[in-house]
């Protein structure tokens, strides 16, 4: 049967930081990923970009949103939630894609932070290059996996969840939705701003879950600190940081 691939995805779109724009921009070069349900997230209020650029700038009628509040305190957690019941089914062949506007915040907009932009775009171009490119290689590997992701880290244990005890570092991931939604405890969230990140570690054993492109990135030191040498030495040769840096070019 073929699979159905759906797509989850939080969006905080600050006014004054343009980064939620060149999110959507990404994912959607890779937008024929997904085949089945597409349902966007987004926080609204006096500091936010309205619904409406959010609707233009995605420019698909087949999205389904879901307007809240920001939680500071909670970040993602609470549209997480609201995101996996959308999507909750015990079909095998139905996996979901799971990612969130990343480099949005205020903070980020301060010209002293621009080695820090520089390297969230580049960790969050590499994560939608490698989750997304290749659809059908995805469908492979959650045949035999729970789930798949970047950046796996299992230095860091209970990330957002006592039971946590790896992650992907980032929280950009895929999960097969029968063996997700057939566990008792899948709506179990962390509940800090960690939870999501830390959710699919409390959920499946590691051995469950696969790794798409590197392992422990926090060995290089923090990947807010990694030089364009190191990721040009994380990446195959026929890539390199500058290619992620402004966005990935589909050829």
């Amino acid at each position: 049967m073929p699979f159905k691939r759906n797509l989850i995805y939080y969006i905080c779109p600050f006014k004054n930081n343009n980064e939620w724009r060149l999110n959507i921009r990404e994912i959607v070069k890779y937008w024929d990923a997904f085949n089945n349900k597409k349902i966007v997230a987004v926080i609204q209020g006096q500091e936010f970009v309205g619904i409406k650029k959010i609707k233009e700038e995605f420019n698909d009628n087949n999205i389904e949103y879901i307007v809240m509040e920001n939680d500071r305190r909670l970040g993602e957690v609470r549209p997480f939630k609201r995101l996996l019941r959308k999507i909750r089914s015990a079909d095998p062949c139905e996996l979901t894609f799971y990612a969130h506007a990343k480099g949005v915040s205020p903070r980020y907009k301060n010209r002293t932070n621009r080695h820090c932009v520089k390297n969230i775009r580049i960790w969050r171009n590499t994560m939608y290059y490698y989750c997304l490119r290749d659809p059908n290689y995805i469908d492979r590997v959650l045949s035999d996996f729970s789930c798949c992701g970047c950046y796996k880290n299992t230095l860091h244990k209970g990330l957002g969840s006592p039971e946590s005890s790896w992650h992907f570092a980032g929280t950009y991931f895929w999960f097969n939705n029968e063996k997700l939604f057939s566990l008792d405890n899948w709506s179990e969230v962390g509940n800090d701003r960690h939870g999501v990140e830390g959710y699919l570690g409390s959920m499946f054993p590691e051995k469950e879950s696969y790794s798409l492109f590197f392992d422990e990135p926090l060995g290089f030191g923090g990947i807010y600190n990694l030089s364009e040498d190191h990721w040009n030495m994380l990446l195959p040769d026929f890539l390199t940081a500058k290619d992620f840096e402004y966005g990935y070019n589909r050829i």
